[in-house]
């Protein structure tokens, strides 16, 4: 099985599911595969960097919102022939900021209550889907928990 797997690696991306006053932050993407769908905002993780830090960084260079994690309220994993991918959800707010897009990765980004959600094409199911269960719940999902480190390594751990 080793040798099947040679060459295949793992994306770790990141997302933010953003509420302000019963309404979620969608973008819309500037670029191919499926320029001009609806998605909540993020991107990849930097090898540099944890998780949460990589999805605040995403939000402020792609919607110039600086944003407070809440916690992780969802993973998506999928697998191909060339490798696979793990999304980490996380639940944020508005720290600063008015939402803009960057016009290179995304062409508009706006918050939209569950009925705009709901009505909203084209959206890529997952981010429907979290983006209603966002305005339907207040969980935070698992959060961080202060725990002394094991190694040197700058790392996070999160539980419910």
């Amino acid at each position: 099985m080793r040798d099947q797997d040679a060459g295949k690696r793992w994306d770790i991306g990141v997302t933010g599911a953003v509420v302000r006053d019963g309404k979620v932050l969608y973008v819309q993407r500037n670029y191919e595969p499926h320029k001009g769908t609806w998605t909540l905002p993020g991107g990849y993780v930097n090898h540099a960097e944890t998780l949460d830090k990589a999805v605040q960084r995403e939000l402020l260079e792609e919607t110039g919102l600086e944003i407070a994690v809440r916690g992780i309220v969802g993973v998506r994993t999928r697998y191909g022939e060339k490798g696979g991918a793990v999304l980490v959800i996380f639940r944020a707010e508005v720290s600063s900021g008015e939402p803009h897009a960057d016009e290179y990765e995304i062409s508009a980004a706006e918050f939209f209550d569950a009925e705009q959600i709901a009505a909203l094409e084209p959206v890529f199911p997952l981010s429907r889907k979290i983006g209603l269960r966002m305005l339907s719940s207040e969980s935070t999902g698992l959060t961080e928990i202060d725990i002394p480190p094991s190694s040197t390594s700058q790392w996070k751990a999160y539980s419910i």
